[in-house]
């Protein structure tokens, strides 16, 4: 419900002189797809798009992930993951005895 109310004062920004920014496009985005919304989600990008803006990454992170769990094709303004090379990196794992960690312990 309340939901609607943020896109309905939306569409009255556009309406108006003060057309809504990145920011408020962004929140509406993570709002949907939270709410598991993803094919409003992805028509409101398409407004953005088409004003001209483009919602922030941390706007847009949920969206991409349900969009991957869904095996909905990537919309062009969602792209790919930024982040992927860090997930994708594999951590070594130092131990915490001293014994097993010498070679780095006496480079120090």
């Amino acid at each position: 419900r309340e939901m609607e109310k943020a896109l309905e004062m939306k569409d009255e920004m556009m309406r108006s002189v003060d057309n809504p920014d990145a920011e408020v496009f962004g929140n509406l985005v993570r709002k949907l797809a939270g709410q598991q919304r993803i094919e409003e989600a992805l028509a409101l990008m398409d407004e953005a798009a088409d004003a001209g803006l483009k919602p922030r990454e941390r706007s847009i992170r949920e969206l991409r992930r349900l969009c991957d769990v869904a095996g909905i094709e990537q919309h062009p303004l969602v792209g790919a993951d930024p982040e992927q090379w860090r997930k994708d990196a594999k951590v070594a794992a130092r131990s915490k005895r001293k014994k097993d960690n010498q070679v780095a312990y006496r480079m120090r």
